[in-house]
């Protein structure tokens, strides 16, 4: 699975971007917004961002009854704190939605997560994040399972580069929020990679 994403910074604290992804051919627009941003000398004390987007699977007609059977959604609220010049930690509330899901999943699923990245060298972190989904399924053992990622990032002026182990298979985080059945512990985990350019206008 490959996806390409493009996302631009329409003021401080507003981005917007639009991505593409192969499976399924998914296209997702989204929307990332500071509310709170954390301040130094007993202001702030965490940073508070929205995230959102809405997908639509662009597979041919004859896999939906409806048009609006394409469409997803996800919303997420994340709360995040820098401990110090090298440690990162955030928490998060997700919303997933689908319109057309399974007789046996409800069309939307409330999950909880965390993660933190660390630097280990002015150029390399450490990062890890896992996302646990809250709503059972009818048949409990196909509720989408805990998402868990580890990796290494290294990064320049302008460039990214992640390196990470995941359970998650899909790309899109309505995808794995409701639809993972990849068990971490079981083996059940993929490579994948991200590599991020900036442009200053």
């Amino acid at each position: 699975n490959i996806r390409f994403a493009l996302n631009y910074s329409v003021i401080d604290r507003v981005t917007v971007g639009f991505g593409t992804t192969k499976d399924n051919r998914l296209q997702d627009f989204n929307i990332k917004g500071a509310l709170l941003q954390q301040k130094k000398g007993g202001g702030m004390p965490v940073s508070v961002t929205y995230y959102g987007n809405y997908t639509i699977d662009a597979r041919k007609k004859e896999n939906f009854y409806y048009t609006s059977d394409r469409y997803s959604f996800f919303n997420q609220l994340i709360v995040a704190r820098r401990i110090n010049g090298n440690i990162s930690v955030q928490a998060t509330a997700s919303l997933s939605h689908y319109n057309l899901v399974e007789s046996y999943m409800p069309n939307e699923v409330l999950s909880v997560g965390v993660g933190g990245r660390a630097k280990i060298s002015p150029q390399t972190a450490i990062i890890a994040e896992y996302n646990h989904p809250i709503t059972k399924y009818d048949v409990d053992s196909l509720s989408s399972k805990p998402g868990i990622s580890i990796g290494v990032e290294f990064s320049t002026g302008a460039h990214a580069f992640q390196i990470f182990i995941t359970n998650n298979s899909g790309i899109v985080p309505q995808k794995n929020n409701m639809y993972n059945q990849n068990d971490f512990f079981k083996g059940d985990f993929m490579i994948g990679f991200n590599i991020t350019r900036l442009w200053h206008l």
